[in-house]
C-alpha cells in the first residue's frame, strides 16, 4: 500500500479520494494522515484540489447556431447532389510593409518582417510574413471576419499547398512555408476570399 516505508503512494491517495478503498485500507491511509507526515497530507491536499478542479472544468457550450453552420458546412451531400459551389470574393491589398512607409520606432519593432493587410468587403487580413533560418517562412496573421473560425486558411506555393484552421480570434500560423509566390484563400462555409499573389 505504501512507495516506500514512511509515505503513501500516490495510487493510494486518488483511491482513498474516490472511495475505492477497501475498509481496512481506507483505515491505514486514515492512520498514517493522523500521523506527523506533512508529506502526505500536503499531497493528499493539493490531489485534492486538482480532482475538484477537474470535476469541475467544463467545455463551453457552442451556440446552437453555430454548430448548425459547422455540421452543415461538414456534411457530406446528399446522393446525387453535386456539392456546393464556392463563392469565391476577390480580397484587395491595403498594406505592405515593402512598399508603404511605416514609422521607425515601428519598423525597429517589427524587424525585417513583412506586414500586409487585406481588405476583405468591409473586414481585414493582417498578415505577418518572418523569415526562419533555412529560407523557410512563418506566416501569422488574423482574420477580421465574423465567424472567423470557419474560414480554412490555404497557402499554395511552389506546387506545394499548406492550410490551417484559425483559432475562435481568427488567429492563424502556418510554418516552413517556402519562398515564392503565394497563391493564399480562405475557404469559408458559403463564401472563401482568394487574395493577389504575394511574392516572398
Amino acid at each position: 500500500m505504501q512507495s516506500d516505508q514512511r509515505h503513501l503512494s500516490l495510487r493510494h491517495l486518488l483511491d482513498y479520494l474516490d472511495e475505492r478503498l477497501s475498509a481496512a485500507e481506507r483505515r491505514q491511509v486514515e492512520d498514517h494522515l493522523g500521523t506527523s507526515c506533512h508529506r502526505c497530507r500536503g499531497l493528499l491536499l493539493e490531489i485534492g484540489r486538482m480532482v475538484e478542479f477537474m470535476r469541475a472544468d467544463r467545455t463551453l457550450e457552442v451556440p446552437g447556431a453555430l454548430r448548425e453552420r459547422v455540421l452543415r458546412h461538414f456534411a457530406p451531400p446528399a446522393e446525387g447532389r453535386a456539392p456546393e459551389a464556392t463563392l469565391w470574393r476577390i480580397a484587395s491589398l491595403v498594406f505592405d510593409s515593402l512598399r508603404d512607409p511605416i514609422p521607425a520606432p515601428v519598423r525597429r519593432t517589427v524587424g525585417d518582417s513583412r506586414w500586409v493587410r487585406f481588405s476583405l468587403d468591409g473586414h481585414s487580413l493582417e498578415m505577418e510574413a518572418e523569415l526562419e533560418p533555412g529560407e523557410a517562412w512563418t506566416l501569422r496573421g488574423r482574420i477580421g471576419l465574423p465567424d472567423a473560425a470557419l474560414y480554412h486558411v490555404e497557402v499554395e506555393v511552389a506546387n506545394e499547398t499548406f492550410g490551417t484552421w484559425p483559432d475562435a480570434e481568427g488567429r492563424f500560423a502556418l510554418e516552413r512555408v517556402p519562398g515564392g509566390e503565394i497563391d493564399l484563400r480562405l475557404r469559408g462555409p458559403a463564401q472563401g476570399f482568394r487574395l493577389p499573389p504575394l511574392s516572398l
